[in-house]
């Protein structure tokens, strides 16, 4: 029988995952093996049972640039932006780097970062909705996401990242950045995929929680 504390971490995990991503966005760097560097590795995400579940969490963050992770101790710390080449880790059994790479496919679903706004030259579409926004973005290649001025209702479509730009991701109160997802190739991922704004995730997720509760 599982512990309730345990049951809602689980439950917290799954809902982590936020809307879907490719999983493999995140590539391990086999330069940095058997390493940790503590000063840029300070996101702690803590235990994570998978790479998956570390990656979920990394996800969540928007210029988290990978992360550290460790299948021994099971457990996961975050990177803000890229590491450099001249950074200094130290020697840690165990642990291995994955970087957070640019997308070769981009999809048409986001996540919303609430007083957030990446500061680019992009014009102004005026008076629009979110919906037709994100419409506009899907259909146009070079969009990598965009600003909405909740006051004004006006989207501005940008075409950096906070992992390209990080010094241009800033907090603006009453303005959401929309970050577009990335996604891999549907018959070679869609194992890897994970959306958790589905009823059918909610069925499955609620399922599982009820199994761990009774084992």
């Amino acid at each position: 029988m599982m512990n309730l504390k345990a049951v809602l971490e689980i439950l917290v995990v799954m809902l982590a995952a936020g809307t879907s991503f490719d999983i493999n966005i995140y590539r391990k760097d086999e330069t940095l093996l058997d390493v940790l560097c503590p000063k840029e590795a300070s996101l702690e995400f803590g235990s994570s049972r998978t790479v998956q579940e570390c990656a979920n969490k990394c996800h969540l963050v928007t210029n988290c640039g990978g992360f550290f992770y460790s299948k021994q101790q099971k457990y996961c710390k975050g990177v803000l932006g890229i590491l450099s080449s001249n950074v200094t880790c130290n020697t840690t059994m165990g642990f291995a780097y994955y970087k957070k790479t640019e997308c070769v496919n981009y999809g048409s679903t986001y996540n919303k970062y609430a007083n957030k706004a990446l500061q680019d030259t992009s014009p102004i579409l005026e008076q629009t909705t979110i919906k037709t926004c994100k419409t506009s973005c899907s259909y146009k290649i070079s969009c990598r996401g965009f600003n909405y001025y909740n006051d004004r209702k006006l989207c501005q479509i940008v075409e950096i990242t906070p992992l390209s730009h990080p010094d241009a991701y800033l907090n603006f109160p009453l303005i959401d950045y929309y970050q577009r997802n990335c996604v891999g190739d549907k018959k070679k991922n869609e194992s890897k995929l994970i959306n958790c704004s589905s009823v059918l995730f909610v069925i499955v997720c609620s399922t599982q929680l009820f199994r761990l509760c009774n084992d």
